[in-house]
């Protein structure tokens, strides 16, 4: 459990937002009929992802020891 979510809860979240993230995508590129990502890249994608958002909360989350 980290910041007080599992891991299953953290993955959920994250992959919310990955879909969020590539609806906004695509609602700029309406000319784009196709959703298509190379599995190695969509992998790469989500590890990113969950970094990112681990990190985020690294400096965010307030009782967290890199928090202001």
């Amino acid at each position: 459990m980290a910041y007080g979510k599992t891991d299953d809860e953290m993955r959920q979240l994250t992959d919310e937002a990955e879909l969020a993230f590539w609806a906004t995508i695509a609602d700029k590129f309406p000319e784009v009929k196709t959703g298509d990502f190379p599995p190695d890249a969509t992998i790469e994608f989500s590890e990113a992802c969950r970094l990112a958002v681990n990190r985020w909360l690294m400096f965010n989350y307030p009782t967290h020891r890199l928090s202001k």
